[in-house]
């Protein structure tokens, strides 16, 4: 991103979206430090080398996943401009439970999964993505370190994210009228979830396990798709707001063509929900986007009093695509 020439402040004194994170000898961000409870993650994913691309969805560009778990509340919403995503928690039922349960999609690992099968489907160009015969190999396609209780969490974040129900509503006016407009969505049409009972013994399911995208999310990935640095996404590590601002900014270089300012509310709406007061977002929103600048040092942001403002510039990701998909196409749909 943009700086002056002492590499702190632009020249009309504001202060620039630079993280404090220092440079290696190689001229590469260092690595941003991580919570003491973030998953261990590498997010290089199998096929993929260092600094290769990967994709992401407009809308989930737009409007994120919550962060943390909302509880018995019957939707959330998000908001970016005109454009509103609407969540719902979908019924499911997990393994060894004999009650159905209606639990949202939150935290880091439905983001990396959304990250997997977004790629996935555009690089195969199928809507049928193979998760692996065992939770231990779905984990390692993500980069993720396997454990007991990482097993037992993405298991039932896996049915969440695939479960789920999403509107998004688009709303307009001019000087004649107003309007509105809708879509319904889902992730998945149908999924098969099949681990394996004892995976320190390499018990592999007996099907293994598929995900069938809905026909609306697999469009949105082949008409919309927003190329992401994996490289990057590694080197923010577990923090869902990490990977949302990383996520938004790239789609945000993707597509704005003139300086846009955007408010304190505006990003309030769109990222902090959860803080529950906008005053309690300001700070960890500020410290997320230095530390995605350090990352994405085309980024071009001023903080100003009220909010930020963004400037066309370089996508972090440039044309091109990768030759090799992530993993074998599976012969059926679930």
């Amino acid at each position: 991103m943009a700086t002056s020439s002492n590499g702190s402040t632009p020249s009309n004194g504001r202060p620039r979206a630079r993280s404090s994170a220092a440079s290696n000898d190689a001229g590469h961000p260092a690595e941003v430090a991580k919570p003491a409870d973030a998953p261990k993650t590498s997010l290089i994913l199998p096929g993929m080398t260092g600094g290769s691309v990967g994709y992401s969805t407009r809308l989930f560009a737009q409007v994120s996943l919550p962060q943390r778990n909302p509880g018995d509340k019957p939707f959330i919403e998000r908001t970016d401009g005109n454009i509103t995503l609407t969540m719902r928690p979908g019924l499911f039922q997990l393994p060894g439970q004999p009650e159905k349960v209606e639990r949202y999609p939150y935290g880091v690992y439905p983001r990396l999964a959304l990250t997997y099968v977004s790629t996935e489907a555009f690089l195969s160009r199928s809507p049928v993505i193979d998760l692996g015969n065992s939770m231990r190999s779905f984990l390692s396609k993500l980069g993720v370190e396997y454990s007991g209780r990482t097993n037992r969490v993405v298991k039932e974040q896996l049915a969440a994210l695939f479960s789920a129900h999403l509107s998004v509503h688009m709303r307009d006016k001019t000087g004649s009228g107003e309007g509105t407009a809708a879509e319904f969505h889902t992730v998945a049409d149908g999924y098969t979830l099949w681990w394996a009972n004892d995976e320190s013994e390499g018990d592999d399911g007996l099907w293994g396990s598929v995900v069938r995208l809905s026909p609306g999310f697999y469009d949105s990935i082949m008409k919309e798709p927003v190329p992401v640095d994996l490289k990057a996404l590694r080197t923010l590590g577990g923090s869902p707001l990490r990977i949302d601002v990383y996520l938004w900014a790239a789609y945000k270089m993707h597509s704005l063509e003139a300086p846009t300012k955007l408010t304190w509310d505006d990003l309030y709406s769109q990222f902090g929900s959860q803080y529950g007061r906008a005053r309690a977002f300001k700070a960890p929103f500020t410290k997320a986007l230095k530390e995605v600048a350090a990352v994405y040092p085309q980024l071009d942001v001023d903080f100003v009093d009220d909010g930020i403002i963004m400037r066309p510039a370089l996508k972090h990701v440039q044309s091109g695509r990768p030759a090799k998909a992530i993993a074998p196409k599976p012969d059926a749909a679930a």
